[in-house]
Formats: C-alpha cells, sequence, structure tokens
C-alpha cells in the first residue's frame, strides 16, 4: 500500500473518530452561544483532530517509549549534599 493512501486514511479515520468523541460538544445545548458559534465549533472539529493526530499523538507516544527513563529526568547525576553526616548532628559544621 502506498504511504500517501497510508496517510490519507489514518487522517479520514482519525477526524472520523473524533466527531463521536467530541459528541457531547455537539448535543448538548449551551445558552451563552449562538447557533453560529456552534456551527463554527462543528466546523473546527477536523482542525482539532489534525492538531492531535499530528502533534499531540507523536508526544504521547514517544513519553510512552521513554517513561522508562524518568529516574534520569533530572539535571543531576548525584546529590551533593546529604542530610546529616553519620555520627555528627544534622547541625553541625
Amino acid at each position: 500500500m502506498p504511504l500517501g493512501l497510508v496517510l490519507t486514511l489514518g487522517l479520514l479515520i482519525g477526524v472520523a473518530m473524533s466527531y463521536p468523541m467530541a459528541l457531547r460538544l455537539f448535543t448538548v445545548g449551551r445558552t451563552d452561544m449562538t447557533g453560529w458559534q456552534s456551527a463554527l465549533l462543528f466546523a473546527a472539529a477536523p482542525l482539532a483532530a489534525a492538531w492531535r493526530m499530528v502533534v499531540l499523538r507523536p508526544l504521547y507516544l514517544y513519553a510512552m517509549a521513554t517513561c522508562h527513563r524518568v529516574n534520569r529526568w533530572g539535571t543531576r547525576s548525584a546529590v551533593e549534599v546529604d542530610l546529616a553526616v553519620r555520627g555528627e548532628p544534622a547541625g553541625a559544621p
């Protein structure tokens, strides 16, 4: 299967799946939005779906793939200061 076809189908499926996920936004009537604003929200759903698939999904997958490195997220490799030296009180110089 050509890569262009796979990408096109993936985009179409992602957009189609975004509508059921956002169904509550379209079915619940809101008093603070006019009909025009609701239609604009409905029309912007494919853009939100594309953003989710192109930007947010790869970030999510990267985070899942690198979560095993959580202990190396800090900037230091070792602790420089200890709370207390053995045999001395914590406040001693």
